[in-house]
């Protein structure tokens, strides 16, 4: 049957009726509609025109509101751990969050891991070299370790345990016969 007809038909899915009508009018996005009613979504869920169901917010963006799709998070951002209808939050220093990052898994172990002999800001969108002079991954300041007398440390330079869990560059960058490498 067509949605302009004289005789009483239920509005298909996608369709909704107030009553006293003599036409179905299409679903407004942020509503669903079914069986001739209109329901509303509820951020963070969400609809488009002529819908017959809310979907939910993906993992990785925002949702502000009922009636837009959602929005990605930005690399160096992520998902708002508790509410998908806030902005994406910075992501902490020294993480790394690439684009679509969801929210801390309660383990500090966000989507991306940073490669030894490398480092990252706050809300980084991808990685730093350790400079010359350094290495790394980084220490508790977040920052690449100063290369130690004995070693050369060039731009990247990864970590590798020491003797007692000290961390030193790998031994590929001890300092050779002959020549002196100062801290």
């Amino acid at each position: 049957p067509s949605i302009y007809t004289a005789e009483e038909t239920l509005c298909p899915d996608g369709y909704y009726s107030e009553g006293n009508q003599n036409k179905c009018t299409y679903c407004p996005a942020g509503s669903f509609c079914t069986g001739g009613q209109k329901f509303d979504c509820t951020a963070p869920q969400w609809s488009i025109n002529g819908a017959v169901s809310c979907s939910d917010c993906p993992t990785g963006y925002t949702c502000p509101t009922n009636n837009q799709p959602p929005i990605i998070c930005r690399a160096g951002t992520r998902q708002h751990v508790s509410d998908q209808t806030q902005s994406c939050q910075n992501c902490p220093e020294g993480t790394w969050c690439p684009s679509g990052s969801g929210p801390d898994d309660g383990n500090h172990n966000y989507d991306g891991q940073i490669p030894n002999g490398f480092y990252v800001e706050a809300a980084a969108t991808g990685f730093t070299a350790c400079p010359e002079g350094t290495f790394g991954k980084y220490d508790s300041n977040l920052k690449c370790l100063e290369c130690p007398a004995g070693y050369f440390c060039p731009q990247a330079t990864p970590l590798a345990g020491g003797p007692n869990n000290t961390p030193v560059p790998p031994s590929e960058f001890l300092c050779l016969v002959g020549f002196y490498c100062p801290a």
